[in-house]
């Protein structure tokens, strides 16, 4: 009997030990995302989180946002049509600050609208790097022919920029 117990005991831990190393050697589950998924197209130009967790994903048709299922096309669902999106921010107030660089507009987008401006002297390139502030955005674009610090002043929608030059500043 004793005999029988302590096989039994031998078998079962056998088992157990063998689940174990199978379920450890399991992979994550992955998910490729599509435009089937949502996405506006399949080449992603930026990424950025925002304070609220959602995923924010620039490509070169347009602006999407990941609800958890699926991805929520800005450009579809505001008739803003398909342009490059590459630059993508969270300004202070919680807006998304994007642009379309086919129609040189920066957009803001609260969650429910989105408001237009025009930056026609700003060129849009991968060479950018903003900073939020209260009321400003900094960012500073390297693909313009003469180098600038650009600053988006959020209340009043103004876009100013400081040419940096090679042997100076000067202020526009």
């Amino acid at each position: 009997m004793k005999a029988l117990r302590l096989i039994i005991k031998w078998l079962l831990t056998c088992f157990a030990s063998f689940f174990c190393t199978v379920v450890i050697s399991q992979s994550p589950p992955e998910k490729t995302y599509t435009t089937h998924d949502g996405l506006p197209q399949i080449q992603v130009m930026n990424m950025m989180q925002d304070s609220r967790g959602l995923l924010w994903v620039a490509t070169k048709k347009g602006l999407a946002y990941f609800t958890g299922s699926k991805f929520m096309d800005i450009n579809r669902l505001h008739t803003l049509g398909h342009s490059l999106t590459d630059f993508l921010a969270e300004l202070p107030d919680g807006k998304i600050l994007f642009n379309q660089a086919g129609n040189q507009q920066m957009l803001t987008f609260d969650g429910a609208n989105v408001d237009t401006f025009s930056v026609k002297k700003l060129e849009w390139g991968k060479n950018q790097t903003s900073i939020p502030d209260q009321n400003y955005l900094y960012f500073i674009s390297l693909k313009t022919s003469e180098k600038a610090l650009y600053r988006y002043n959020i209340v009043h929608h103004k876009l100013d920029s400081v040419a940096l030059m090679r042997y100076g500043i000067s202020f526009r």
